[in-house]
C-alpha cells in the first residue's frame, strides 16, 4: 500500500487536581511515627453537592457533626482537646478554600503536634468518617487504589482511534490516531468496485495494525495491566488479529460506544468492566491464599497467625474483609501488638502503661503497608470464603 493511513498521532497529559502517586503516598503514610498522647485525624469527605447546588456538602456536615460528637467525648473524658481544636481548625481551613468542583473524594490526615497535614484529592466519593487513633486509618485509601487501578480503554473506528489511560477514575492522558481518507470515496469512479473494495480493506488492515502497535508501546510505557476495548464489529476483528499476544492478555472486557462519545462516557461505561475485573482478581487471589493455607505454611488464616507473620514481615499479600473488626493492643515503643483486651500484665515485662487499645483492622494495613506488603480489601458480598478463615489472611513471603 502506498499511502500510510495514519494521517498523525497525538499524546496529551491531562492536567487534574487529583492526587498522583497514591501507591506511594499511600507507603510514606503508613511509615508516620505513631503518636498516642496527640493522636491522627484520619478523615475522609464525600465532597459531592446536594444536587446542583455547590455550596451545599452534606459530606461537610455529617463531618461537622463527628467533629462536635468526638469534642463532647473528650470534654466528659477530660482529655487535653487543644491538639483536637487545632486539627480541626487546619481541615476546616482547608475545605473551604476553594476546592475544586471536579474532586469528589477528600482524604485528610492531620496531627497538629507532628506539624503532619497530608491531602488526597480523588474524583470518586468517599463515605464520610473521622477516625481518632495513634497511627492513620489507611483502610479506605487502600480500597481505592485496589477497586479504581490505572487501566486503558481504546476507543476506535476505522478512520480514528483513542487511547485513554484511566487513574482512579478520571483520564489522566489520551493517544489520538487520526487516518486519511484514503482511499476516498471520488476514487472509486476510477476505479473498478472490486478494486475500491480491496484497497478499502487494505487501508482498515493497515490502520488497525498501527493502531495495535501504538497500543502495545503505550501499555508498557505506562505499565498498565487491564485494557477495554471499544470498537465495532468489523474495526474490532481486524485489531484482535494485529494485536501483540502480551495486549490480547491484558483485554478484560468490551463495551460498545458510538466514536463520538465524551470522555466522561466512556470512562463511566468502563469503569463497571474494570471493577468485575477486580473481583474475579480478587476470587483468584483467595484461591491462591486457600492453596497456601493447604500447603501448611504458605499462607496464614485468623489473627493470632496473620498478627505474627505481619509481625515478622513475611506477609506477601494480606487478604481482609471490608467488614472484618477486631480489637487489640499495642506497645508502639517496642514494636509489640496482640489480639483482644490489654492483658494484665506487660507481655514482655515493660511498661504496662505503655500497652495502648487499637484498631487490629486499622494495624493490620498500616503494618503489611510498612513491609512492603500488598493489601486486599474484599467488599462484603464476596468475603464469605474468606470469613472461614476468620475474615483475614496472608500469602507468605517465606
Amino acid at each position: 500500500m502506498a499511502t500510510d493511513p495514519v494521517e498523525s498521532i497525538r499524546s496529551t497529559e491531562h492536567q487534574t487536581p487529583f492526587t498522583a502517586n497514591l501507591r506511594k503516598r499511600l507507603v510514606n503514610l503508613a511509615h508516620l511515627e505513631p503518636s498516642v498522647e496527640h493522636p491522627y485525624l484520619s478523615v475522609y469527605v464525600d465532597w459531592r453537592p446536594e444536587g446542583e447546588n455547590p455550596n451545599v456538602r452534606p459530606g461537610k456536615i455529617t463531618l461537622e457533626n463527628k467533629f462536635s460528637e468526638h469534642r463532647r467525648k473528650l470534654k466528659d473524658s477530660d482529655i487535653d482537646r487543644r491538639g483536637f481544636d487545632a486539627d480541626v481548625e487546619r481541615i476546616d481551613a482547608f475545605l473551604d478554600d476553594g476546592i475544586n468542583p471536579a474532586v469528589h473524594g477528600i482524604f485528610i490526615l492531620s496531627c497538629d503536634s507532628k506539624n503532619v497535614f497530608e491531602t488526597v484529592l480523588l474524583a470518586m466519593p468517599l463515605d464520610t468518617r473521622l477516625t481518632v487513633s495513634p497511627t492513620p486509618d489507611l483502610r479506605m485509601l487502600v480500597r481505592v487504589i485496589e477497586d479504581f487501578p490505572r487501566f486503558a480503554v481504546l476507543h476506535a473506528d476505522q478512520h480514528d482511534a483513542s487511547v485513554f489511560i484511566i487513574n482512579r477514575g478520571s483520564a489522566e492522558s489520551t493517544r489520538e490516531l487520526d487516518s486519511n481518507d484514503y482511499p476516498s470515496k471520488s476514487s472509486a469512479g476510477g476505479w473498478s468496485q472490486r478494486r475500491f473494495q480491496a484497497r478499502q480493506e487494505e487501508r482498515v488492515s493497515h490502520f488497525a495494525k498501527a493502531v495495535a502497535e501504538e497500543t502495545r508501546k503505550l501499555l508498557d510505557e505506562t505499565h498498565i495491566k487491564m485494557l477495554v476495548l471499544s470498537a465495532g464489529e468489523v474495526f474490532g476483528s481486524a485489531l484482535q488479529e494485529e494485536f501483540h499476544q502480551s495486549v490480547k492478555e491484558r483485554i478484560v472486557g468490551e463495551i460498545h460506544l458510538d466514536i463520538q462519545a465524551s470522555e466522561s462516557e466512556i470512562v463511566h461505561a468502563a469503569l463497571p468492566v474494570v471493577e468485575q475485573a477486580e473481583r474475579n482478581r480478587e476470587a483468584d487471589t483467595i484461591r491462591t491464599l486457600e492453596d497456601a493455607l493447604g500447603a501448611g505454611n504458605q499462607g496464614a488464616g485468623g489473627v493470632d497467625d496473620v498478627l505474627i507473620a505481619l509481625e515478622s514481615g513475611q506477609v506477601m499479600t494480606l487478604l481482609m474483609a471490608e467488614d472484618f473488626e477486631a480489637n487489640g493492643w499495642a506497645d508502639y515503643g517496642l514494636n509489640l501488638y496482640g489480639a483482644g483486651e490489654i492483658p494484665s500484665e506487660h507481655p514482655a515485662a515493660g511498661d504496662r502503661d505503655a500497652l495502648v487499645k487499637i484498631d487490629l483492622a486499622e494495624e493490620f494495613v498500616r503494618l503489611a503497608l510498612s513491609t512492603s506488603a500488598t493489601v486486599e480489601i474484599v467488599p462484603s458480598r464476596e468475603s464469605a470464603r474468606l470469613h472461614k478463615h476468620g475474615g483475614v489472611g496472608a500469602i507468605l513471603r517465606y
